[in-house]
């Protein structure tokens, strides 16, 4: 193997072209066989590349060192020199020697033309470069042409559905294949389902080239595979501003926000969409969607809905999505769940909704914490318009005070669903707050005579029997907002006024815009300008 030696410099006055006698170091240096005996750590003799040269020639080389007395440098091959690559024949004036890695050894470290790019240290030439190339498990190609790597990589040539390659013999923690996989790879075909312990490489023109290991129970993004951002709003569900309503036949908005409660044909007598903690650890969400208590008189389908504004999701119409969501149930035996997206016929609007995709059937067993994915959608054109996601669950009976569990709903642009990755509580809520926004506290359901006026709003009132306040939302909201409010501390009122409470039969109105609002009373005959009143409030803009 060759040995480099660092900070070695001697002289030499050999002539002739025969082995060179040295004669010690400079000042400053160290001579060549203390830097060999020292990067190597044993005994020469060493192969050592080497310079040696005057004020006029020079000759550059790999050469044999031997310690003695003089130490000695015999001149086996010469790379180049002054005299077109011979070895020079010196006079007898003083010389410098060195050693020195020359170029065109450097280059055949990474003999990237042979298709292998790093060489395994086992066989020695005159380069102390190996022939040989480094094996897969080291993180190499295993080969010496690109030809002999993909045999040697384990790629799947059989044409299946044009999107993957299969790499069997490969490595997740392969550093290697991940550089030379797209250079070997020119036409990419791929396995309907995956093996355990494969790579796979896309070139679907869908996806940017991504490569993904096949852990055995998912999908793993090693390289590439941006998965872009989720347009879902509130997927973790920690965002509760609104009423835990009771189930309807139809459809109910939840307390978590941006999520719709669903029933179809069930006849739901008992239950509730409720924002509450995950308990049971369904992924890693601190909250979950409960459709808590349920109750019907016979089969049909139950479920929670989102839907996203159509400027959120036009980016991604006709591009290929995949989704992804948690659940859990307590039925007492495996129910059938699905994944169905909807476009709305009219932008934004989802009172009606064309059915665009749906997963088969999932079946879920009761008590157990599943993941449901929905992956290599093509979303469509209609997508502009807006989407509708629905996460149904069919029961096929009647059930009596059962409860559904949904969190960690996500979207992206992509083959595969990539870990749940939301957004900081302060983001989301803002995202929540362009469709409802509540003047009461996160996970407080708006109401009459919460029982204390911290946290209502101040209305100042005026001796001429008027009184009012602006607001400016912190996040235009999607549309003009319907505006609701509430006594803090009185159930037959629409606010507060603690120093009068005839004051409370006031007309209370407001006006708003997508930008803000003003409330505002009338006919306080208010005598004392001390009085203050206090109010809540709601703007309602849901999709």
């Amino acid at each position: 193997m060759i040995t480099a030696g660092n900070r070695a410099k001697e002289t030499t006055a050999t002539s002739g072209t025969g082995t060179y006698f040295l004669d010690g170091p400079l000042a400053g240096f160290q001579s060549l066989v203390s830097a060999a005996a020292k990067t190597s750590g044993v005994g020469g003799p060493w192969k050592v590349p080497y310079v040696v040269c005057d004020d006029t020639d020079f000759e550059v080389g790999v050469g044999t060192l031997t310690a003695g007395g003089p130490d000695t440098l015999t001149r086996d091959t010469i790379k180049d020199s002054s005299t077109g690559g011979t070895a020079i024949n010196w006079g007898s004036n003083t010389k410098n020697v060195f050693i020195a890695i020359s170029a065109e050894q450097i280059a055949q470290l990474t003999d990237n033309d042979q298709g292998n790019g790093l060489l395994q240290r086992t066989g020695v030439d005159l380069y102390g470069v190996v022939a040989l190339p480094l094996a897969v498990s080291l993180g190499g190609t295993g080969a010496a042409t690109a030809g002999a790597a993909r045999t040697a990589l384990g790629v799947d040539d059989t044409t299946l559905d044009g999107k993957y390659t299969k790499h069997s013999n490969a490595s997740a923690g392969s550093e290697r294949v991940r550089e030379v996989i797209t250079g070997l790879i020119a036409d990419i075909p791929a396995p309907d389902a995956g093996s355990p312990g494969s790579l796979y490489i896309t070139t679907d023109t869908d996806f940017p080239t991504s490569i993904f290991w096949d852990s055995g129970t998912s999908w793993v993004a090693v390289v590439g595979a941006t998965a872009g951002p989720n347009p879902i709003v509130n997927g973790a569900c920690h965002v509760a501003q609104q009423t835990a309503n009771a189930l309807a036949s139809g459809d109910v908005y939840s307390q978590v926000d941006m999520f719709i409660a669903r029933t179809t044909g069930v006849g739901v007598s008992a239950g509730s969409a409720k924002w509450a903690s995950n308990t049971n650890g369904i992924g890693s969400s601190e909250f979950v969607l409960k459709l808590e208590g349920v109750t019907t008189a016979s089969s049909g389908s139950i479920g929670a809905v989102h839907r996203i504004e159509s400027q959120n999701i036009r980016h991604l119409a006709g591009k290929k999505i995949s989704i992804g969501v948690k659940v859990r149930h307590d039925v007492g035996s495996a129910v059938d769940f699905s994944v169905r997206l909807s476009s709305p016929d009219a932008q934004d609007d989802f009172s009606a909704v064309t059915l665009l995709s749906t997963t088969s059937a999932i079946s879920v067993s009761s008590g157990t914490n599943t993941t449901l994915t929905f992956e290599e959608i093509d979303l469509g054109a209609t997508a502009v318009r807006g989407l509708e996601i629905e996460v149904r669950v069919t029961l096929s009976a009647s059930i009596t005070t059962k409860n559904f569990e949904f969190t960690e709903l996500q979207l992206h642009q992509g083959p595969i669903v990539p870990e749940f990755a939301g957004a900081d509580f302060a983001t989301e809520l803002m995202r929540c707050q362009r469709y409802y926004y509540s003047s009461f506290n996160n996970g407080t359901e708006p109401q009459q005579n919460l029982g204390t006026l911290v946290g209502s709003n101040e209305v100042e009132l005026h001796s001429d029997g008027y009184g009012g306040f602006n607001l400016r939302f912190p996040v235009e909201m999607f549309a003009l907002p319907t505006i609701v409010t509430y006594s803090p501390d009185n159930s037959s009122s629409q606010w507060s006024v603690p120093n009068n409470t005839a004051h409370r039969t006031a007309g209370v109105g407001s006006n708003a815009n997508q930008s803000g609002l003003s409330i505002y009373v009338s006919g306080t005959n208010v005598s004392d300008f001390r009085d203050q009143g206090f109010i809540h409030f709601t703007a309602d803009a849901r999709l």
